[in-house]
């Protein structure tokens, strides 16, 4: 009975199949007829539409067919094109054909003329585009014909295997892809991955085979070899020309792996800043002291080639203000990473009076949407963003140890204000008492307001600083900060300049008084670390920095400064001047003389200066303004509004005393007014000229003002060892680094 059953319900199944194989040949026979039709009446309306209009005269006719019939049917006009079935050539140029379907969603008639000349492609993408439906149809058509009738051979053509690669042509594609792994931060597992085998497999028909995880290893390190190699190559080359490498350096530690990073910089012969890696040490089986740190630097600074001696090799290392790292660089001649310093005086302003607490509130906040994700919680903020017509976005959630992380969450709550404010309103009932006991009230939104418009000339001046390699830094270190120390002084007005609103400025009294008394301790702060407290041999270097830049030789950015003692401008020309005389003005320099010089010029520098010009003193008196008075106008820093115009001056009395050189050459042209000056390209252009103190530029504007760059090479190194990426272990780090830095 069961058998009975399979039968009947077999025969049924092969009568239905074979109707609704009927009806689909019935359909596709009509829907061709009704393409012919529309090919029919399409070509007779052109015909006749030419016919009206003159536009084809016999003898015109008569010639195109001709040269036609000599030159033989154009590429593309073949038809064997499967898209020619909508097409028709009737009453056309022979260049073109015409669509004969309708405009979809209507009975127009498409008719667009489609080039052919350079064959059928135009056909297919008009199809591709204008009509989908028909497009989709023919395809699955294609694919159904692919099916039923397979190659001759009865094979699958994927599955052919092609010869394999000779051997030097896979050893050039695993080093391709140990490259591409650095380059790209990718695991060096990859590989191995059954996926990725796969796709090479298919496309390269099994001619070759990627690497296993050991090969690609070996490629790294091959790799990190030439890194090293050309990096010992530069700082042969910079001995022969008298140049020492400046370098910046950090410590990184992330789940039971540690690095101690140094990136170096010089200029190329294209004046272009260059950017290489030192060393990427492992340091995870030492403690972090400054005699661990002073042994690893002078190791990896021998192995990259530098001088036997060291501390005499580099002309300027910058590092944070860890209490290690200021010990163990101490005999390099550190200079303090700018945007690290400054830092600490923004998280003063920060830890202030009537800010402190706003800003845990702002944390809570953010911690409430964070764990909060659902209709009442980020869902719901988003739907407020969206009724006040602002972006949706996440809030922001603060970073200790990213520089401005704490001012980029505080500008997101002045952005998004209204919005927060509709979910107090809205939402805040069913967010919870974590919530509600962090809602902001008037007063702290005020707060938040004032206090990012004196934290938005840091942030700005703090991108702009984390620069080291599109233009030099160390020239701008004293001028923008003079500039942020001035307008943070107690009777300076409070400019608010924000994307999309109006600009406008608060006068000290209409500040908000506890935003005030945090900007003036953090004035009082930068006045201390910058002015009182500065290193005699550091602010000497950044002195000469901006002597040597064409916008700032005139010092003019210190005049109208209460905080900066008479004489400052005789000062830094003096510095100028004997570096130049003793250390760059000789014809042949030796690289052992050139560093003996050095020394004794920063002996005799810091001598002279406290025996002729008084340093900055440590108190510094402040006038106050009267609370009612206009104070001075606030201005906005920028690349554009830090160059801006100014009178150039000469001082003659110094420059008399002098033979003229190179240097009084420099000093007694015009001063640039130039306020996007490329400096770099400016030296390129007047290298020719003052090649002596061009070599000295070399020299002071490769040095960087921050430590951004290996904080950079951190990131990478981040990358690399993330979660899903735990065979990269601090060795394999460090080869993967050298090789994605150093080698093109």
């Amino acid at each position: 009975m069961i058998v009975e059953f399979r039968a009947r319900e077999k025969l049924r199944l092969e009568k239905v199949e074979a109707e609704a194989k009927k009806k689909q040949e019935e359909k596709e026979a009509k829907k061709s007829e009704e393409l012919k039709d529309q090919a029919e009446r399409a070509a007779a309306r052109r015909l006749a539409d030419q016919a009206n209009k003159g536009d084809a005269p016999a003898d015109n006719t008569a010639g195109q067919a001709e040269d036609a019939a000599k030159r033989g049917p154009p590429k593309g006009t073949r038809r064997t094109s499967p898209w020619w079935r909508f097409f028709s050539q009737e009453g056309c140029d022979i260049h073109y054909a015409n669509c004969t379907l309708n405009k979809p969603g209507t009975n127009d008639l498409c008719n667009d003329s489609i080039k052919i000349k350079d064959g059928p492609t135009g056909l297919r993408n008009h199809i591709m585009y204008v009509h989908p439906d028909d497009f989709v149809r023919v395809q699955q058509e294609l694919k159904a014909k692919e099916v039923q009738e397979p190659s001759p051979a009865g094979a699958d053509v994927t599955q052919v295997e092609l010869p394999a690669v000779t051997s030097t042509i896979r050893d050039k594609l695993h080093l391709a892809h140990s490259r591409w792994i650095v380059k790209h931060k990718r695991p060096l597992s990859i590989t191995e991955d059954e996926a990725y085998r796969h796709i090479w497999k298919l496309a390269m028909h099994g001619a070759y085979v990627p690497p296993d995880h050991h090969t690609v290893l070996s490629g790294v390190l091959k790799l990190s070899s030439q890194g090293l190699e050309k990096l010992r190559k530069v700082n042969s080359s910079m001995r022969k020309a008298g140049l020492k490498p400046s370098i910046a350096g950090d410590i990184w530690s992330d789940r039971g792996v540690s690095l101690f990073g140094i990136c170096q910089y010089h200029i190329d012969d294209g004046w272009n800043i260059i950017e290489l890696v030192t060393a990427a040490s492992p340091f995870s089986k030492e403690r972090h002291t400054h005699d661990a740190i002073d042994e690893k630097t002078k190791d990896a600074c021998a192995l990259a080639g530098f001088p036997a001696d060291v501390l005499s090799g580099v002309f300027c290392a910058v590092s944070d203000n860890g209490a290690n790292m200021v010990k163990g660089w101490d005999g390099f001649g550190r200079a303090p990473c700018c945007v690290h310093k400054v830092q600490l005086s923004v998280k003063l302003f920060l830890s202030h009076g009537d800010i402190a607490p706003l800003r845990v509130k702002q944390k809570g906040i953010v911690s409430h949407f964070s764990f909060s994700t659902g209709i009442d919680g980020l869902g719901a903020l988003k739907s407020c963003q969206k009724k006040c017509q602002l972006p949706s976005h996440h809030p922001i959630r603060d970073n200790e140890t990213r520089w401005n992380g704490s001012h980029a969450q505080m500008e997101f709550f002045r952005v998004h204000q209204r919005a927060i404010q509709l979910y107090d309103v809205e939402h805040a009932r069913k967010a919870g008492d974590v919530y509600k006991q962090h809602q902001l009230n008037l007063e702290d939104w005020l707060i938040n307001c004032h206090a990012v418009a004196v934290l938005q000339p840091f942030a700005d001046w703090t991108t702009m600083m984390q620069a080291t390699k599109g233009y030099p830094t160390l020239p701008l270190v004293l001028p923008t900060l003079y500039h942020l120390i001035e307008n943070t002084s107690p009777g300076t007005s409070l400019l608010f300049s924000f994307p999309g609103s109006r600009e406008y400025e608060l006068l000290p009294h209409e500040m908000h008084q506890g935003v005030l008394a945090a900007r003036t301790a953090l004035h009082e702060d930068l006045l201390d670390r910058w002015v009182t407290k500065l290193d005699c041999n550091v602010k000497r270097t950044f002195a000469i920095a901006s002597l040597l830049h064409p916008f700032f030789k005139d010092y003019a950015f210190i005049e109208g400064l209460s905080f900066i003692p008479a004489g400052e401008k005789a000062w830094a020309l003096k510095e100028l001047r004997t570096d130049w005389e003793y250390v760059w003005s000789q014809h042949n320099v030796v690289m052992v003389d050139l560093e003996a010089d050095v020394t004794a010029t920063r002996v005799n520098a810091a001598s002279d200066a406290s025996a002729s010009i008084s340093p900055p003193p440590s108190t510094v008196a402040h006038q106050e303004t009267d609370a009612h008075e206009a104070a001075p106008k606030k201005r906005k820093l920028s690349v554009g509004g830090l160059l801006r115009k100014r009178p150039a001056t000469t001082d003659e009395q110094q420059t008399a005393a002098y033979e003229r050189s190179e240097l009084d050459e420099y000093l007694s042209e015009p001063t640039e007014t130039e306020s996007e000056l490329n400096v770099l390209q400016w030296w390129r252009g007047n290298a020719a000229r003052w090649p002596k103190l061009a070599r000295m530029v070399l020299q002071y504007f490769a040095a960087p003002a921050s430590s951004a760059g290996v904080e950079r090479l951190f990131s990478a190194a981040g990358r690399m060892h993330d979660d899903l990426k735990k065979s990269a272990k601090d060795s394999t780090l460090q080869h993967s680094l050298m090789a994605a830095y150093n080698v093109d």
